[in-house]
């Protein structure tokens, strides 16, 4: 028997693979990780194979409580510690199941972190761009050591080995995903099931474009004072959520029609992500399968 631990990372196209790539290879049995494991693990398991993907096996690139209304709690300066949390969970999962086979696929970074960008807005978070990730000696969310890709995959290689490990490019994915599917196929050793029919469907969770962005950033920025009341609703509580009126649901899909225009990025800002992270990107093409 083999396992196969899909570990996100975030924003490289999981939701996708969890939803119309994974449940349709053969001889495999396809076990999301979440509330739904529970309900998976009482099933009777028909093959050899087993594979479960989890964007939390990567470790949260910040912390948010969302569910509760000191959700904002030590939300926004966490600089530098995802890559640790992404270590103990490779050290973890090596501990539990030594002979596990891992799957990671890896994004460019100028898009990536943007990407990564929009996920924040969306959970709450209010600070700028700049805030959020800078190359200067300041307080951000993440820091440049956060999106080193060659320090994740010597992580893994540290923990599993070589033959062990699919890394993926992201890029391929979006533009070849028929020959991205293949590698993966030989893998995981399984055959994607009608693939010319489900590698087509419109992309998953898409990111707010730059006016809805702002007004998110406010809407946010609003919610985090009403969360520090003990008596004022939030704006991200369960009824505005099922009444479809949280901020997140308006920005993202209520105002979709309003700009189309994608978040704005400085050409310094893009440049200066490009040229500090051009052997790192080096590094995941030249270790991809």
């Amino acid at each position: 028997m083999s396992l196969f631990i899909h570990v996100g990372l975030h924003k490289t196209g999981t939701t996708f693979l969890q939803n119309d790539v994974f449940p349709y290879l053969t001889d495999v049995d396809y076990i999301h990780l979440d509330n739904r494991f529970l309900k998976e693990s009482q099933k009777k398991w028909s093959c050899q194979n087993q594979l479960t993907s989890s964007e939390a096996l990567s470790g949260y690139p910040w912390k948010n409580n969302r569910k509760y209304r000191n959700r904002y709690e030590n939300f926004e300066n966490v600089a530098g510690k995802w890559l640790g949390s992404f270590e103990n969970s490779m050290c973890n999962l090596s501990q539990l199941f030594p002979d596990s086979k891992i799957i990671i696929v890896f994004r460019d970074h100028n898009v990536w972190i943007k990407s990564l960008y929009k996920q924040y807005l969306h959970e709450g978070g209010s600070k700028k761009f700049d805030d959020f990730f800078s190359f200067e000696d300041k307080k951000t969310v993440l820091a440049p050591i956060d999106f080193s890709f060659e320090s994740r995959i010597n992580i893994l290689l540290k923990y599993f080995e070589r033959e062990n490990v699919f890394i993926g490019n992201y890029i391929e994915f979006r533009s070849d995903k028929e020959n991205f599917l293949k590698k993966l196929n030989h893998f995981v050793g399984a055959v994607y099931k009608d693939a010319d029919v489900r590698i087509v469907r419109k992309h998953n969770n898409l990111g707010v474009k730059r006016t809805q962005a702002g007004l998110l950033r406010q809407f946010n920025r609003l919610d985090n004072l009403l969360s520090k009341s003990r008596f004022l609703p939030t704006m991200y509580n369960r009824l505005f959520h099922k009444l479809g009126i949280s901020p997140r649901i308006i920005c993202q899909n209520k105002l979709s029609f309003i700009d189309s225009r994608d978040i704005e990025m400085s050409a310094l800002v893009r440049t200066e992500i490009d040229e500090f992270y051009s052997s790192d990107w080096q590094f995941v093409i030249d270790n991809c399968n």
